[in-house]
């Protein structure tokens, strides 16, 4: 089986509906595997016709078009996993709160008394324009407590923020009339990739590859009055 990078990969399986079978992961210098077997339903010919001809379609039993498809990282960083039979969802993806603490960060010096329901109202300004999974993020919680202690005063730190969230902070405390100085800039840099599994369980490392099965697709697996797999 051919091994592909994660990012030819990631437009063709998110959703994957797959059965996990295995794991091996460790730190330190261990990078292992993890192993889900799956059949990728919504690649069938007579499936993607139906799609575009806004037809019914569904499936019949089509376990024997499982296959097993492996994900190996690359320099393992941190990784949490949980026991689970099922993997619905995974993707890659280097945008991402989890990758915050791998950026460079910048820090705000206020020169404006600011109260909390104002950083409140900033936070979720910047929240709002944060792209990718960045708006999962709590961004209040980065200033709540400077703010509750010395943002009745003139000049205090707003505190450090990593890159992405500072490169959208700046312009909002801008158009807001807060007047501000930037001790140190955050920069841009080059981060690890994020393997997140169904939102929760992930593998954060320096790159992935992924072993990718040939899959065959029967046509009477295809059985459009069957019920639609969820």
């Amino acid at each position: 089986m051919a091994r592909v990078g994660w990012r030819e990969l990631r437009e063709r399986f998110t959703h994957i509906d797959a059965n996990f079978v295995g794991c091996e992961m460790g730190l330190p210098a261990h990078d292992g595997f993890f192993t889900v077997s799956l059949y990728p339903w919504f690649e069938h010919p007579l499936y993607l016709a139906a799609r575009d001809a806004g037809e019914n379609w569904g499936f019949a039993d089509s376990s024997g078009g499982d296959r097993e498809m492996t994900v190996y990282p690359k320099n393992v960083a941190e990784f949490l996993l949980t026991r689970q039979s099922t993997v619905t969802d995974w993707d890659f993806t280097q945008e991402h709160p989890l990758l915050w603490k791998y950026e460079n960060s910048g820090s705000i010096t206020c020169h404006s008394a600011l109260t909390l329901t104002q950083w409140m109202e900033i936070s979720a300004l910047v929240k709002s324009q944060l792209t990718g999974y960045h708006w999962e993020g709590n961004i209040a919680e980065f200033a709540v407590e400077q703010v509750h202690r010395w943002g009745h005063t003139t000049s205090f730190s707003l505190g450090s923020f990593p890159y992405s969230v500072f490169q959208v902070l700046c312009p909002i405390l801008d158009a807001q009339n807060v007047r501000y100085f930037v001790p140190f800039e955050a920069k841009p840099k080059d981060l690890p990739v994020l393997f997140l599994i169904d939102g929760d369980d992930y593998i954060i490392a320096d790159d992935f590859e992924v072993e990718v099965p040939e899959f065959i697709h029967k046509p009477e697996w295809f059985k459009p009055h069957e019920n639609k797999p969820t």
